[in-house]
């Protein structure tokens, strides 16, 4: 049995229109400067699924991380040999090594329960070769997990969240400091909300116990901080609340060291953009970049469909592109990747020549579609990818790398790459 859509609320595209942005939306003319697509070469390195009893996994939801040697680690929604969550029969998700060669590795399945399931985050990779994550579900108390995973496979709970003021659901992944602690962000917990709790900042020391940083309260700091976090070299925290602010719809925040919060941007509708999905990236001169997956000025739809926006140093925000929903793109969830040059590179989810997503680069204030996926057969298959939802990483060539959630050779997402 194929599964399209993952469960409530992890999987990202059930994310994007929450209820309160159905209505009038003041929509606000913006220049829409893009390229023709440039001639790209893309490879599909590995379509899940190949085993067709998804032992390999499926559905990455989250983009890749690569070592040194070129190997490539993630981690599948689906698939593997665990059994112990809800949606026993496609598997409780995995993580995974992608070889060179092309070769995938299962390095660890999820059990479900206290082992934790269905990650949906990007893992990070330690000098030693660990790799760490979360899951959104599972671990001693049912509310999420950071784990890690050694290079020979073996897996640790780091710390289970316990829900109420602990925090819950760990959607984003991690970063790390140089002492070698991890910040991250709860979707729910902590205070607010009508109970549920508006979402948290969390910090996990090296000798793995748990701060919570910051507790969100919905107006006006924001609330449901579904994206990770990015790291100053002061230790200053950024990211982004996908709800709340003075206008509801989401928004920028910095939490210093000591725990203090400030809302550099709300996120007004209409042509400011609405909804962000991730944290921003901070390129050299302090500028911070990001998505919205909706809002923006254009594609005939009320609640528009996304945008790049820029935060400069002193806190102020301008949408430096709106998505059309044609070649560009649409719906933007995932973080952008800012190289050494202060390129931009994102995926969007949906638009592109078949409406399955692209990959783009945001160059001089340009926009130019690098790939625009295919659509698959009438079982979901034999296509590039489709839904394009984690971010990309490069290599010292440029080469690009990253996931689709769904379709590719046999259907249940791929990871691929796109050479300049």
């Amino acid at each position: 049995m194929k599964i399209t859509q993952s469960r409530d609320l992890i999987s990202r595209k059930n994310r994007v229109v929450p209820a309160f942005l159905v209505g009038l939306l003041a929509l606000l003319p913006l220049p829409l400067l893009s390229r023709s697509a440039a001639a790209q070469t893309f490879t599909e390195l590995y379509p899940f699924n190949s085993t067709g009893r998804l032992s390999d996994g499926g559905t990455p939801e989250a983009g890749v991380t690569r070592d040194a040697d070129g190997n490539l680690y993630g981690t599948t929604f689906f698939g593997g040999a665990g059994t112990g969550c809800d949606i026993y029969y496609a598997g409780c998700g995995t993580v995974f090594k992608l070889d060179s060669a092309g070769t995938e590795t299962v390095l660890h399945s999820f059990g479900g329960r206290y082992d934790g399931w269905n990650p949906t985050a990007r893992l990070i990779l330690d000098a030693a070769g660990n790799l760490y994550g979360t899951t959104g579900y599972g671990g001693a108390f049912g509310h999420g997990t950071v784990f890690k995973v050694d290079k020979a496979g073996n897996e640790t709970i780091i710390h289970s969240f316990a829900g109420g003021t602990d925090g819950d659901r760990p959607n984003a992944g991690l970063v790390q400091d140089a002492a070698g602690n991890f910040y991250g962000t709860t979707q729910y917990g902590g205070r607010g909300c009508y109970g549920q709790g508006c979402g948290t900042v969390f910090r996990i020391g090296v000798d793995g116990r748990e701060t919570v940083l910051y507790r969100f309260a919905d107006f006006p700091d924001g609330a449901s901080p579904l994206g990770g976090v990015a790291l100053d070299s002061s230790r200053n925290i950024y990211g982004t609340t996908w709800l709340g602010g003075a206008y509801g719809y989401g928004t920028v925040f910095k939490i210093d060291m000591c725990g203090s919060e400030k809302v550099l941007h709300s996120f007004a509708g209409g042509g400011d953009g609405a909804n962000p999905l991730d944290a921003p990236v901070l390129d050299k001169a302090g500028n911070m970049y990001g998505t919205t997956a909706a809002g923006g000025a254009s594609g005939g739809s009320l609640l528009g469909l996304g945008t790049l926006f820029k935060v400069d140093a002193a806190g102020h925000e301008s949408i430096v592109y709106t998505f059309t929903g044609g070649p560009d793109g649409a719906n933007p969830y995932a973080h952008l990747l800012v190289d050494a040059a202060g390129n931009l590179y994102g995926t969007a989810t949906s638009g592109g020549v078949t409406g399955n997503g692209t990959v783009f680069e945001f160059s001089d204030g340009l926009l130019t579609p690098l790939y625009g996926f295919s659509s698959p057969d009438s079982n979901g298959e034999n296509s590039d990818g489709q839904y394009p939802m984690g971010g990309l990483i490069t290599d010292s060539a440029g080469n690009l790398y990253g996931t689709t959630v769904q379709a590719g050779t046999y259907g249940w997402g791929t990871v691929f790459e796109v050479q300049p």
